[in-house]
């Protein structure tokens, strides 16, 4: 053989990868000459099996041999022919392949055989066919994702969008092309250092914020964005990917909530009442009102056990309610208790509560009112009756007394004086009738005598219901005359008076309170004190009127019990005390047992009153 002949065999023979076949020129019954190693390994057959045999071996069922006869006769306009064919192996298995078909020459110049060659494409097909399902795939998974998506080179040009991407935008199919990013869903981070696009290339791997995009049609979206790098086969960043999430909705949403939460809140805090979240028995929820309520300006509340802010005397009322609430007895409860504030004080609160589900525990919410004030209203309310009634008893017994002491008075006084004038009168008449007319004047004498022993006995039944001198001189004069009284008949009982008032300064409308209370203040020093010195004052400033009453007496236990034990000898010191607030008072009793007793009433006046 020559150098080329050596050369072309040792081609034919080495490669293993394709087939070279030679025929015959005989057309479709042209026949094998020469079976190539390659073409054994690719067909399955040995060379010995073949050489002689049909072409149309290799090419499978009938609509293939006309393939078979393209390729083994040769046209000499298209001397060379190369076509993507569907070829049979030994095991009837068809593959496709590309066949080539060459004319072989003599050296004359003489068509001799035709040269075939096949290579196997079988895994080309099938990692094309993976990578067209792969394209496909990842076009319907780029189109029909739920949020937005494009692809951006480095010059800012948008390479490929999603079908989402182009609603969120705005825009047809086909008016991206051609368009920069920042002219579609710009934003305030585009032209400026911060762009997703000019930060990737500066080395950031995961870009992702919140921002308000303006689409292609004016249209503004709240947009959650992700930038990420678009890298080419060798691996260089090319460009960006930009992931579009919109969150109108949700932000609108969560500007909702967030509204309703302030709301609610807003309600919550400034409620009137205190309101409370117990879980376990612990607070994890008070809101400013309870913490006000219960001393805590600074919300230590959180996290402390409910139970140590009840009262000892209360904690079985307390826990016997809630044990209703966790039995399913009651679905809800009401009750008073007494409470421990954080300063340890003592309060009384109304609580109503009831169970909840909280996130998938039980739990108590409860409301919480302070009742303190309402709690000593009522006890003073109480007293208040009780003293009432005590007062409207013993003022029938006060009235009747007076009246046996007027009925006495009357008759024991003045009526035995009646009875002698009328005596005289009468023994008068007698001598007048027997003309004894001397006698009837020592009679006459004796009459004028008893009449002028009668008035003054009325006089002084007059003066002690009231004095004359209150109205006829005022009170001042009032004060000096039953000041005399008194020490003429209790000598051993020292008055010191203090009068810091003139006659206008005191409203008509006391002064016969003023009096009373004086009156009767003297009278229990002189009943019950043992004293041997009484203060008394009465001044006026500005805007008040004050009377003062202090002795050196015994004094006595102010309790509940001794007050109302006082009240049962008389009127008292609740009947002064009715007397001053009745008239717009405030009255003030303060006494110790060997301390003696002080007494204050206080009037609010007029400041235009004359203080002269």
């Amino acid at each position: 053989m020559e150098p080329k002949e050596d050369y072309s065999r040792s081609v034919f023979d080495a490669a293993d990868d394709i087939a070279f076949i030679t025929t015959d020129i005989h057309g479709s019954d042209a026949r094998i000459l020469d079976f190539s190693p390659g073409a054994e390994h690719i067909f399955g057959y040995r060379r010995d099996e073949v050489i002689g045999r049909k072409f149309s071996l290799l090419c499978g069922d009938r609509n293939q041999s006309f393939k078979c006869k393209l390729f083994t006769q040769v046209d000499p306009k298209k001397p060379g022919v190369t076509r993507e064919v569907f070829l049979t192996r030994k095991s009837g298995e068809n593959f496709p392949a590309i066949f080539s078909r060459y004319p072989v020459y003599s050296n004359g110049g003489k068509l001799m055989a035709t040269l075939g060659v096949a290579v196997d494409i079988t895994q080309s097909k099938r990692i094309e066919r993976a990578i067209k399902f792969v394209n496909s795939e990842f076009r319907q998974l780029f189109n029909m994702a739920a949020d937005g998506m494009r692809v951006i080179d480095k010059d800012f040009n948008m390479l490929r969008v999603s079908e989402t991407f182009l609603k969120l935008a705005g825009m047809k199919k086909g008016d991206a092309a051609g368009k920069k990013c920042y002219q579609v869903l710009g934003g305030p981070l585009c032209h400026t250092p911060s762009c997703p696009l000019e930060s990737i290339f500066r080395g950031e791997r995961y870009i992702e914020y919140e921002v308000e995009k303006t689409g292609f049609d004016g249209t503004r979206v709240t947009c959650l964005l992700t930038a990420t790098p678009f890298k080419g086969l060798d691996g260089e960043i090319i460009g960006i990917v930009e992931h579009f999430k919109d969150i109108s909705i949700r932000k609108r949403a969560y500007e909702a909530l967030k509204k309703s939460e302030m709301k609610y809140n807003t309600v919550v805090q400034n409620s009137l009442t205190g309101i409370f979240l117990e879980i376990d028995g612990k607070i994890e929820f008070a809101n400013h009102r309870l913490a006000e309520i219960l001393g805590s300006p600074d919300g230590r509340l959180a996290g402390m056990q409910m139970q140590s802010l009840i009262h000892p005397d209360h904690l079985a009322y307390h826990g016997s309610n809630r044990k209703k609430l966790f039995s399913g007895d009651a679905k809800s409860a009401e009750y008073e208790v007494k409470c421990l504030t954080l300063n340890n004080q003592t309060i009384w609160a109304k609580i109503l509560e009831s169970k909840i589900d909280y996130e998938g525990s039980d739990a108590i919410l409860g409301n919480l009112v302070d009742i303190t004030a309402r709690r000593k209203m009522e006890k003073a309310l109480r007293e208040s009756e009780k003293s009432l009634k005590v007062l409207s008893s013993h003022l029938f017994t006060a009235q009747e007394d007076e009246r046996k002491r007027l009925a006495i008075e009357l008759h024991d006084g003045i009526g035995q004086t009646l009875s002698a004038i009328k005596f005289c009168a009468e023994n008068c008449l007698k001598q007048e009738e027997n003309g004894q007319s001397g006698q009837g004047h020592d009679f006459l004498n004796k009459i004028v005598s008893l009449t002028k022993s009668a008035i003054e006995e009325v006089r002084k039944i007059s003066m002690d219901l009231r004095p004359s001198t209150l109205d006829d001189l005022g009170i001042l004069a009032t004060i000096e005359w039953f000041c005399r009284e008194f020490q003429s008949l209790y000598s051993s009982i020292r008055i010191e008076k203090r009068i810091d008032a003139c006659e206008e300064s005191v409203p008509n409308s006391t002064k016969t309170v003023i009096f009373r209370v004086i009156q009767e203040a003297l009278s229990n020093v002189a009943r019950h004190s043992r004293a041997d010195l009484v203060r008394l004052s009465l001044r006026r400033s500005e805007d008040h009127l004050e009377l003062i009453i202090e002795d050196n007496g015994i004094g006595f236990d102010q309790s509940e019990n001794q007050l109302t034990r006082s009240l049962i000898k008389g009127f008292g010191l609740a009947g002064m005390r009715e007397r001053v607030e009745f008239s717009g008072g405030i009255f003030i009793v303060m006494s110790m047992k060997g301390a003696g007793t002080f007494l204050r009433a206080k009037w609010p006046v007029q400041r235009s009153i004359s203080l002269r």
